[in-house]
């Protein structure tokens, strides 16, 4: 392996003191040849070389595939490779890296206000310090870039009226008459603050009312609305999934609205789409819409805000449409949970929009009273004892106690960490053959025999499948492995094949009857999403992929389908917006920076009934000391832009 190290570094670095330097980062997973090979060009045409701060420059190009915006400069890399710790790997000095990154012709430094100094633009961008307090910030300069742009977009927006104007005795009116009484009390108060503000943040845990609260907030302003100059409401979401149950959400219950029937008819038209498809983002990268072609909105909501990096948070920001002549706003409200996982690309974006830091306080409304875990109360207390920080309630939970429950299993720990991967799998695979399992449904339905007979799928039957497939799902921690996302799908797959008695049915591509696909690729072609699962069937003399979407089934013929993956186990990461009835999680007895206390709130989360999980208790107990840290300077441009107005700063201006 040293070896082929080596031969890799030769061919990328020209420069062997570089090599050396960096060679035990790269062999540790905390940065890659590429990394060093773009640096070791910028440096060479510099005609200044310095290995240790050359080896800091890229670690920060590595750092945006770890999800940070750049390096934080403290003795330890705040991240590692994803399926494994590097405990034993190299460190740093960051106060000698300072004065060295100081004197590079790389990095422009950046004091402790953002725009200090008149400093040429330079390839990277060292920020020495924050009100905050956090450790210096390395990056490169698109996402120092990205990170001004967006707090200079949301500064904008939050100084801005919110256009057009309403009337506020009739919407107080209206809110009172559309959430009464005192269980309506936070959602009021959020509804309120959105009204008042071109930019309205919602946050809380699953089931406390987010996109209930939104719907009548949407009913307010419609109902409001001139019938001269109709309201226009544009809904998206992170991925597709999560547009299909935001769909869902503000149309469901409107008989019970006390609201005009044409504002009932307007909510129900109303159909979320991805953040891509809102901003007709190309293949480029660049966008249909942006700060000279604003979205044709007057609110847009875009739910799961939490899953939104920094790049596409900025996108969408400067698509709302402002007029700076009347410092003027269509609303944007974002809706999330910042105590789940934070997005897959650079930045935590919404965790940043909530820090107090940030100075948007006003702007947000957080949601605390649970209503989806009503009939499961030990679920709610674990999820609250994770979010608030109580690790030994947390554990106590996880063990089976906690308050009374009218489910004695509703938590609980099936193998520890001397379990095999064997028999992990039996396990999990037991509740498919299970009563009302999958493979049950499936048997019972006959599918072998339609299959033989070559006759097309039975809706009433493909709607009971669709229906098992969504009560249970196995989340894993890591996508690789022996407990990996991609392994225990597969064997799970298999067992479900075997177990439903459709084996013999295959398709192109590996495809099988049986197979449940979880798609990873937008495709408007045949109106599947990033984040589609759908299960595949006999139907006649074909297979057909089934995907329920926005209440309905969609059929897509295999050889159809987008990029695909196997999804009768997927990782926690892709669950996010997801909900089942019975969760299996599979933490493991492996530690790693991906296992933290986010990341079992959000599995935790997913579960309506019941969690059953896999792994070591001692495992677990360190994941919930341990969060999610992004290095990002996002809240600190944030209070700044506040303090500037929103405006343009006088460095930023020119970026």
């Amino acid at each position: 392996m040293r070896r082929a190290l080596a031969a890799r570094l030769d061919l990328c670095v020209a420069n062997p003191t570089l090599a050396r330097a960096i060679a035990p980062w790269i062999a540790a997973g905390l940065c890659d040849a590429a990394d060093a090979a773009v640096v070791d060009v910028l440096a060479e045409r510099a005609g200044a070389r310095c290995a240790d701060a050359e080896v800091a420059l890229a670690l920060a190009l590595a750092a945006v595939r770890f999800g940070h915006v750049g390096l934080a400069l403290r003795a330890q890399v705040p991240w590692d490779e994803p399926d494994g710790p590097a405990a034993a790997g190299p460190r740093l000095a960051p106060a000698r890296l300072r004065d060295e990154l100081a004197r590079s012709p790389l990095v422009t430094i950046e004091g402790p206000d953002p725009g200090d100094g008149a400093a040429p633009e330079r390839p990277f961008r060292l920020v020495l310090r924050d009100h905050l307090g956090r450790p210096p910030l390395l990056s490169c300069r698109r996402l120092h870039h990205e990170e001004v742009r967006t707090a200079e977009a949301l500064g904008r927006l939050a100084a801005a009226t919110p256009h057009p104007p309403v009337d506020a005795t009739r919407v107080d009116a209206l809110v009172t008459r559309l959430l009464p009484g005192d269980a309506s009390a936070e959602a009021r108060a959020a509804v309120r603050t959105c009204l008042r503000r071109a930019l309205g943040i919602v946050t809380g845990g699953p089931g406390t009312g987010k996109t209930y609260t939104v719907q009548r907030l949407l009913a307010v302003l419609l109902a409001a609305a001139p019938a001269d100059a109709p309201l226009r409401v544009v809904a998206a979401a992170p991925t597709g999934k999560a547009a299909a149950r935001l769909t869902e959400a503000l149309g469901e219950r409107l008989a019970a609205l006390d609201v005009p029937e044409a504002v009932r008819e307007r909510l129900q038209a109303i159909r979320a789409t991805t953040v891509h498809g809102l901003l007709r983002i190309r293949p480029d990268g660049t966008c249909r819409h942006g700060p000279g072609a604003p979205l044709p909105a007057d609110v847009v909501v875009v739910d799961e805000a939490s899953m939104l990096d920094l790049t596409t948070m900025r996108r969408l920001v400067e698509a709302v449409a402002h007029d700076p002549a009347e410092n003027a706003a269509a609303r944007l409200v974002l809706l999330g949970d910042p105590d789940q996982l934070a997005s897959v690309e650079a930045g935590a974006v919404l965790a940043d929009l909530v820090d107090p830091a940030a100075g948007l306080g006003g702007h947000v409304a957080r949601l605390t009273v649970g209503h989806r875990f009503g009939e499961a109360p030990r679920i709610a207390a674990l999820a609250a004892a994770i979010r608030e920080d109580r690790v030994s309630d947390a554990l106590a939970l996880l063990g089976g106690g906690g308050p009374p429950d009218p489910c004695p299993d509703r938590i609980r720990h099936v193998l520890g960490p001397r379990a095999t991967p064997t028999g992990v799998l039996r396990h999990l695979a037991a509740p498919l053959s299970a009563p009302g399992g999958l493979a049950d449904v499936l048997r019972a339905d006959r599918w072998r025999a339609r299959a033989e007979r070559r006759r097309p799928a039975d809706p009433a039957a493909v709607e009971r499948a669709l229906d098992a497939l969504a009560r249970y799902r196995v989340l894993t921690t890591y996508r690789r492995g022996p407990l990996g996302a991609e392994t225990l799908a597969e064997a799970l797959e298999a067992h479900l094949i075997a177990a439903a008695d459709l084996t013999g049915f295959d398709g192109p591509g590996g495809i099988r009857a049986g197979s449940v696909v979880l798609v990873t690729r937008n495709d408007p072609r045949v109106g599947l999403r990033n984040g589609d699962v759908g299960l595949v069937l006999p139907d006649g003399d074909r297979l057909s992929a089934f995907f329920r979407d926005a209440g309905a089934i969609r059929r897509v013929h295999v050889a159809n389908l987008p990029a695909w993956e196997r999804g009768a186990a997927m990782t926690v990461h892709k669950s996010q917006g997801s909900q089942f009835e019975r969760v299996a999680f599979v933490v493991g007895d492996r530690e790693g920076p991906l296992l933290t206390r986010e990341l079992v709130y959000t599995a935790v989360t997913r579960a309506r009934a019941r969690i059953d999980w896999y792994g070591d208790p001692a495992v677990v107990e360190r994941a919930l000391g341990r969060r999610i840290e992004r290095a990002t300077h996002l809240a600190h441009r944030l209070a700044a832009a506040r303090r500037a107005g929103g405006g343009h700063g006088p460095k930023a201006a020119n970026n």
